[in-house]
């Protein structure tokens, strides 16, 4: 379990440019704004039933804060008052129950304010809205979840049915820093179809584990694999050197295990500025903490469930961590081309046209005689040009005008003549110039590492003049 197998040694390699994706968001668009005003921090939860695809045939009725499993990550900094306005647009009665500490019982959110009638409308009916508010003084993660048993359901069952989240109570003054939540824990009930994953994390699971990943990627190439990030398999994406805090969180019924390859985590709440032993940190049912990993290497490193069976059936993700400063591929003086950005590209891919050499990039002898448009795949197939064959005429000065339609980085090269837009981001276009001085056929590619090998590859042959 502490590394790929052998045949996805490759894969690892092609993922450096192929995951080099947009991350999708861990939590959905819809996560709410918190509002701080006068020392007020406020957000808005809805909670509402929100059907989510657990795999290719299961479907999944989940109930959900915002329709997230996790719901929203709510941030408060100590000594701020946190307001959380709950709205039950669910069908049973519903509750928002914190582990934070020192607030009164109309906060409790359980069956408690029904058995004593001190806020008893924190326990939520069907269409009823409940302001919950605390007085967070220690910093620390925290969580949230529903406290009901209503419909003749245990808490377990509204809790493993996606009703919880993370909350991070924030040091007064503290560097800044991106907090991750993962959440880890057993799936609730009410699924329908087949091939549901029991052992979630962040709501995501893919059953067989590594072992899925390796078959997908022996079947499909790392074009597959990547289709699975942040959809079966949660990702969080960084940077060499950039450290990141993970909120971990056992929600579940069940012991579980965090483990992160390649890394060392340091604690941040159970044992303070100690990396936790071997790697792994142990998380009992309910129990949490923080940590903070700052890579030294690039690569694709696995995180997954030490309790290997459950890994096995699906509790694994990855941290996608990138070098900014890493060359993106050997090469030759960087050009600047017409959309301003710094050649990525270099020698690769060479064409056959007869060694003539590089044109300029930006031609200095007039407008353009023939204007090109390339564009990307889409972002569910995006590793690809349309259209992957040009046509010019020797002597012609061509302007290519280049949109990326994916979700990731890409660039138009043109090695052998000299043009290259740069990285151009997903939704962005870009434009360059460049004189074509002869016949033959002439490759371009993305130079993004890996992205060419995808097959985001094409040639521009060249006629000769009329």
């Amino acid at each position: 379990m502490e590394a790929f197998p052998t045949a996805v040694v490759a894969l690892v390699a092609a993922l450096l440019g192929a995951a080099a994706v947009a991350v999708p968001p861990m939590f959905s668009a819809s996560e709410p704004v918190p509002v701080l005003a006068h020392g007020e921090r406020s957000y808005n939860l809805d909670i509402q039933a929100t059907d989510l695809q657990v795999a290719p045939d299961a479907v999944w009725h989940a109930w959900t804060f915002n329709g997230t499993v996790p719901g929203p990550l709510l941030t408060v900094t100590a000594g701020e008052t946190l307001r959380v306005t709950v709205t039950n647009h669910h069908s049973l009665m519903h509750s928002f129950h914190t582990h934070l500490n020192g607030d009164g019982l109309a906060e409790d959110g359980s069956q408690v304010n029904i058995i004593t009638g001190i806020g008893m409308d924190g326990m939520i009916p069907p269409g009823g809205t409940y302001t919950y508010v605390f007085h967070p003084t220690r910093p620390g993660i925290f969580y949230y979840h529903c406290h009901s048993a209503d419909g003749n359901h245990t808490i377990s069952q509204h809790m493993a049915q996606g009703l919880y989240g993370v909350i991070v109570v924030k040091a007064p003054g503290e560097a800044p820093i991106r907090d991750e939540p993962i959440v880890m824990g057993e799936r609730g009930f009410d699924v329908t179809g087949q091939g549901a994953p029991y052992f979630l994390m962040n709501g995501k699971g893919i059953p067989g584990g590594e072992r899925t990943l390796e078959r997908i990627f022996l079947e499909q190439g790392a074009a597959g694999v990547v289709a699975q990030f942040g959809v079966t398999v949660p990702m969080v994406k960084t940077n060499v050197g950039e450290p990141v805090r993970l909120d971990l969180l056992n929600i579940g019924d069940m012991p579980h295990t965090f483990h992160v390859h390649g890394n060392d985590m340091v604690s941040v709440d159970a044992f303070p500025g100690r990396i936790h032993p071997a790697n792994v940190v142990q998380l009992l049912p309910g129990a949490a903490d923080r940590v903070v990993v700052t890579p030294t290497h690039a690569g694709v490193w696995l995180f997954h469930c030490h309790v290997v069976s459950h890994a096995d059936q699906g509790m694994i993700g990855v941290l996608v961590v990138e070098d900014p400063s890493a060359p993106a591929s050997p090469s030759a003086s960087p050009s600047v081309g017409a959309g301003g950005s710094e050649s990525m590209g270099g020698m690769e891919g060479m064409g056959d046209g007869g060694g003539t050499p590089a044109g300029p990039a930006v031609p200095e002898n007039g407008p353009p005689s023939l204007r090109l448009t390339v564009s990307t795949g889409s972002a569910s197939d995006e590793f690809r040009f349309d259209p992957a064959e040009l046509h010019a005429t020797a002597g012609d000065i061509v302007q290519v005008l280049f949109r990326n339609l994916g979700a990731s980085p890409h660039t138009f090269t043109l090695t052998d003549l000299g043009a290259d837009t740069g990285q151009v981001a997903p939704g962005a276009e870009a434009v360059v110039t460049f004189q074509v001085p002869a016949t033959g056929t002439f490759p371009y590619f993305c130079a993004i590492p890996g992205h060419r090998s995808l097959g985001m590859e094409g040639t521009l042959e060249v006629a000769a003049a009329a």
